[in-house]
């Protein structure tokens, strides 16, 4: 009895030795978030985030040295002008025929890098939903997981390894201690 119960300890202890050589244990890094792919070497913004349609909005580009531009589906583009430091700004009236709760795409480039934020349209009450709700207008739908998961838990990722060690050590002491009675 005393030595299945060392055996048993012993196959614990090298499945967990395992997984963590491995890299599935705790001692292991976690990288599964892909990288950002709006990161740019400048700063950009826009001001209000929400709009109601025939309204202006400020568009600003920071730590930027080259020609700067403001573009969207709802305005025409914007060549910002240079303010001094890197900075440069302007504004763009939003198109009258905005969706009222659409949200669109807003790119700010910098010599030939560029990213993107968002800018949502008001109703002419400002409430940010129109008669079909929010939607990205010009987008498909972004498949994935839905926002279930945020991001890879360290602990919950090594209690899982964990559990699979002890549910597989279980079934290999299961079976041994079978063929120990039939044999």
């Amino acid at each position: 009895m005393r030595a299945g119960r060392i055996r048993a300890a012993v196959l614990l202890a090298g499945a967990g030795l395992g997984l963590a050589g491995a890299g599935l244990g705790p001692a292991a890094p976690v990288a599964l978030a892909a990288p950002d792919p709006n990161i740019t070497s400048f700063g950009f913004d826009i001001s209000p985030k929400s709009v109601k349609p025939g309204g202006s909005v400020t568009l600003r580009v920071t730590e930027c040295d080259r020609g700067a531009t403001a573009s969207s589906g709802v305005f025409d583009t914007v060549r910002l002008r240079p303010s001094g430091g890197g900075e440069h700004s302007g504004t763009a009236r939003v198109d009258e025929d905005a969706r009222p709760g659409a949200v669109y795409d807003v790119t700010f480039t910098c010599g030939k890098e560029s990213g993107t934020t968002s800018l949502k349209i008001l109703d002419r009450h400002g409430s940010g939903t129109g008669p079909t709700g929010p939607d990205r207008p010009g987008k498909g739908t972004r498949g994935g997981l839905g926002g279930s998961v945020t991001e890879a838990d360290p602990a919950q990722i090594a209690g899982g390894a964990t559990l699979l060690a002890l549910a597989v050590s279980g079934v290999v002491i299961s079976l041994r201690r079978r063929r120990a009675h039939d044999g």
